[in-house]
């Protein structure tokens, strides 16, 4: 019985001793355990992409193009900005509430339109107000400048935009764009008719002219074997051929048919300096 009691004894003070270490290394255990790391509040959230990278490269907000015609668009667009290293954007909407369309088309390009290495082209067309504008950096605009290059865009597709093609004259949009680009990376200068115009060429070829002009008339002269000229007009006359018994004007009658002229529609385009060295045109449609 006194073993037994013994044996508990013994065991109660080895269970108080094991009690007592495991309590004195559980403060330990947890200062050894790594601390959860804690990232700021803002980065824990899920970043957006950048504007240039989210947005299409066509944005039809006022529902002009088809599916079928989207798709293609967008193929094309893609196409051309590979073969150059440019961004074309369009974006279509139904109204812009009253803002300027060259300062929202300004805008665009420089927020949403930046990937392009050699330069960034965006339209904008505002159908409430029937508006059109076209915005360039600084880049594209040493490439498509305002004073031949945008010109030669509008001839391209604003015809189309004004008999409601739309599919049609955004199409020829980029496609001028290609064309501008291609000629600067063949020419290395960007599109200019006037630089191909020669004054001296011009005078030269006048006089040219001049000179083969008296040459073939002097030959058809020669060839005249029965003609000779005349010294008085009155021995091309042939005298008393003609007479006179009675000398009078009457007038008739007199039509006059008015018609008003017709107004400009104002589809022409006005150039606009863009935002940071950029170039930029609009109008009406």
């Amino acid at each position: 019985m006194n073993d037994y009691i013994k044996n508990k004894f013994f065991f109660a003070i080895f269970f108080l001793i094991f009690a007592s270490v495991a309590l004195l290394m559980l403060p330990l255990a947890e200062a050894t355990k790594p601390a959860k790391t804690q990232l700021p509040e803002e980065t824990q959230t899920t970043q957006p992409l950048s504007q240039s990278q989210s947005v299409a490269a066509v944005t039809d907000g006022a529902s002009l193009l088809t599916q079928a015609d989207l798709q293609q668009l967008a193929s094309k667009i893609q196409r051309v900005e590979q073969k150059h290293g440019i961004q074309i954007g369009i974006v279509t909407q139904n109204t812009i509430q009253n803002q300027n369309p060259a300062a929202v088309a300004d805008r665009l390009r420089s927020t949403a339109f930046t990937g392009g290495t050699n330069g960034n082209i965006v339209l904008l067309i505002v159908m409430d107000n029937r508006e059109w504008h076209i915005s360039t950096d600084s880049a594209m605009r040493s490439r498509i400048t305002n004073e031949a290059g945008l010109p030669y865009v509008q001839d391209q597709f604003l015809s189309k935009l004004s008999s409601q093609d739309y599919a049609g004259a955004l199409n020829s949009y980029v496609d001028s764009v290609d064309t501008l680009m291609t000629y600067y990376e063949q020419e290395g200068q960007p599109y200019d008719p006037s630089s191909g115009f020669s004054p001296m060429a011009a005078m030269t070829a006048v006089i040219v002219s001049i000179f083969i002009g008296i040459m073939f008339r002097s030959s058809l002269i020669a060839s005249m074997s029965n003609v000779r000229p005349a010294i008085e007009a009155s021995e091309y006359l042939v005298q008393n051929s003609v007479r006179l018994t009675e000398n009078r004007d009457t007038l008739l009658f007199m039509n006059v048919q008015r018609q008003p002229k017709r107004k400009s529609s104002g589809g022409g385009g006005r150039s606009s300096g863009g935002s940071g060295g950029g170039g930029g045109r609009g109008g009406h449609f």
